[in-house]
C-alpha cells in the first residue's frame, strides 16, 4: 500500500479491530434479541423506578410531589384513558375570530 511498513501495520490493525468490533457487536445484538434481554431489563428498570424503596428509611413519603407523580405514572400505565382525561382538562377555549 504505502512505502512505510509502520503505517501499513497501523492501518491493518485499525481495520482488523474495527471489523472485529462490528462482528462482536452484531453477535451480541443477535443474542440479546434472541433471549429478549433488553425487554426484560427495560421492564425491570421501569418497575424499579416506580416502586418505593423500603430499606433503611429511604422510602419517599406519599404526601409529597414525588409520591403523587409516581401514583400518576402508575395510573397512566394501567389505564390509557388517564392521559386523555388529563389532556381534556388542559384544553383551552379557542380564540374567537373577528367577523
Amino acid at each position: 500500500m504505502t512505502d512505510s511498513a509502520v503505517l501499513d501495520t497501523i492501518l491493518g490493525l485499525v481495520f482488523l479491530f474495527y471489523a472485529l468490533a462490528l462482528l462482536c457487536g452484531g453477535l451480541v445484538e443477535m443474542i440479546a434479541n434472541w433471549v429478549q434481554k433488553r425487554a426484560k431489563y427495560l421492564l425491570r428498570g421501569i418497575g424499579d423506578l416506580l416502586e418505593d424503596v423500603e430499606d433503611k428509611g429511604t422510602a419517599v413519603p406519599k404526601d409529597n410531589a414525588w409520591g403523587r407523580m409516581q401514583d400518576n405514572v402508575r395510573d397512566a400505565l394501567r389505564d390509557g384513558s388517564y392521559e386523555q382525561r388529563r389532556y381534556d382538562l388542559m384544553l383551552v377555549a379557542p380564540i374567537p375570530t373577528a367577523p
